[in-house]
């Protein structure tokens, strides 16, 4: 089934010169576009924002509140990977490459396969940062989803890597998300005297 979905997805590639350059710099540099929803919250953070239960105190500054976002972010981002590094290490598997004959589309690498980093962190991100307006979030799955596709056209990952991927972000996320809970009050504060 995972090589079936592989081949109707990688099938693609080396028929549409600009559907190639497109997923190409995709799937190198599609995860830079998280930044922007990152930023936007850094810097300017919403004006709908919604505590979540922190606590009045703790939650009175939006800009803390809309800093601490991006700080969960970045740790769910850095745990992820490193529970990637323990999968990888745990079971191998290959690159599709290796194996099979396929349209590849950017330089090959030759670390493990399962899961995916980029769609790791795609989903970090984008599940972490889920205070944004509605279309900076939905901008965040999209690109995500985008990203895992293009994953699998450039012919570097599986289908089931990228959802590999995507579970772990995931799953990192809501922890942390939950484990934030413990995180003194002033450390949120602190965040709004960066620049």
């Amino acid at each position: 089934m995972d090589w079936n979905v592989f081949s109707l997805i990688n099938g693609l590639a080396g028929r549409w010169p600009l559907l190639d350059a497109f997923g190409r710099e995709f799937a190198k540099y599609g995860i830079l576009l998280l930044v922007v929803p990152a930023l936007a919250t850094w810097f300017w953070p919403p004006r709908d924002w919604r505590p979540d239960g922190r606590g009045p105190a703790a939650w009175s500054n939006v800009r803390a509140a809309a800093r601490a976002d991006v700080a969960r972010a970045v740790v769910t981002a850095l745990l992820a990977m490193g529970l990637n590094q323990i999968i990888g290490l745990v079971w191998a598997r290959p690159r599709p490459f290796v194996n099979h004959q396929v349209h590849l589309l950017i330089e090959p690498v030759h670390d493990p396969s399962f899961p995916s980093d980029h769609s790791t962190v795609a989903w970090s991100v984008a599940g972490s940062l889920r205070h944004l307006p509605r279309w900076a979030r939905w901008f965040g799955v999209v690109v995500a989803v985008l990203l895992m596709l293009a994953r699998v056209f450039a012919g570097v990952h599986y289908p089931l890597d990228v959802l590999g991927g995507a579970v772990v972000g995931l799953f990192v996320s809501a922890i942390v998300r939950w484990a934030w809970r413990f995180v003194p009050p002033r450390f949120d504060l602190w965040l709004t005297r960066l620049p």
